[in-house]
């Protein structure tokens, strides 16, 4: 069964939340990507346009700031308490590869090294866990 993906936007560059397309731009956005399409989406009403090899969603009728967008399929918490945030693609891409091999071979505990130097342990298809390289000093 494939993932479902949805599309995202960041509307702040230098916070962590992450907000979703509307059902029915993210369903165009992911046509476009799949068809290969490089001329902008207009989305929201038409009043951004997405370009999806930049992964930027910009106003068309004022400037204002470019946002970035993503392709989301998996998501972690940055804190307990936290929002729940998109992996970067290139992350979601490896995450569902390992998931897929999981469950064809049926053989779990996998622990998946990521670059940041966190990793996930995929203990069966219902417990995936995410372990943060701790930068504290709790000696």
């Amino acid at each position: 069964e494939d993932v479902l993906i949805h599309w995202f936007f960041k509307p702040k560059a230098d916070a962590e939340v992450w907000k979703p397309f509307g059902v029915d731009d993210s369903f165009l956005i992911e046509a476009a990507h799949q068809s290969g399409e490089s001329s902008p989406i207009p989305v929201c009403g038409t009043r951004y346009d997405v370009y999806i090899r930049e992964r930027l969603k910009k106003s068309v009728y004022w400037s204002g700031q470019e946002m970035e967008i993503r392709r989301c399929s998996w998501f972690h918490k940055l804190s307990p308490e936290g929002r729940w945030v998109p992996y970067e693609e290139s992350v979601a891409a490896k995450l569902e590869s390992e998931f897929k091999s999981a469950q064809r071979s049926g053989s779990w505990q996998r622990k998946i090294a990521l670059e940041s130097g966190d990793w996930i342990m995929m203990h069966s298809p219902e417990v995936i866990m995410h372990f943060p390289t701790s930068s504290a000093n709790h000696g």
